[in-house]
């Protein structure tokens, strides 16, 4: 009897490690990598184009000075004098240092000498006292005048944009 010289065939081994089974799942991870990072960029541009994302708040010293002994007829920053008397004296703002902030985005607010907050872009340049339009910007030394009562409690309040709040960024009381 002759022997069949055919050799049985040995099973073939096929190891994780060849890299044949984790191709499909490191491309699972890699398109899931990809399509995150587009949400991500997509999302920051949308906010962007829309406003929503904001600015920082500016860093300013804004310092305060009052003086009682004022002539009445003298004309503040919004062209307000104190010719009937309504008004304890003036109060001189000044920003000693730190950023420069667009006029249109500084406030003056709770001064009874102005209704409600009052932009420093509106300042008139007819007063006596310093003067800015909507395209300047507030700097170092900068300052603005206005007539106080003593019991009114000033703020500097800086509005970006859309911002109905604002930010202090200072406060004076008597």
């Amino acid at each position: 009897m002759k022997r069949d010289q055919t050799r049985p065939s040995e099973p073939t081994r096929r190891s994780s490690a060849s890299g044949r089974g984790s191709a499909p799942v490191i491309g699972d991870v890699l398109l899931v990598g990809v399509a995150l990072l587009f949400a991500v960029i997509a999302t920051i541009t949308v906010l962007n184009l829309t406003g929503l994302l904001v600015e920082d708040a500016p860093v300013a010293n804004i310092e305060f000075e009052y003086e009682s002994d004022v002539k009445s007829t003298y004309a503040d920053s919004f062209n307000t004098t104190n010719e009937a008397g309504q008004y304890d004296g003036l109060l001189t703002i000044t920003h000693t240092h730190g950023r420069t902030i667009p006029a249109k985005e500084l406030f003056v607010d709770n001064v009874s000498s102005l209704a409600g907050k009052t932009s420093w872009a509106v300042t008139v340049a007819t007063g006596d006292g310093p003067s800015y339009t909507r395209t300047q910007r507030v700097g170092a030394s900068d300052q603005l005048e206005v007539w106080v009562r003593t019991t009114d409690p000033v703020q500097i309040i800086w509005l970006f944009e859309q911002d109905r709040e604002g930010l202090v960024l200072a406060e004076w009381e008597h």
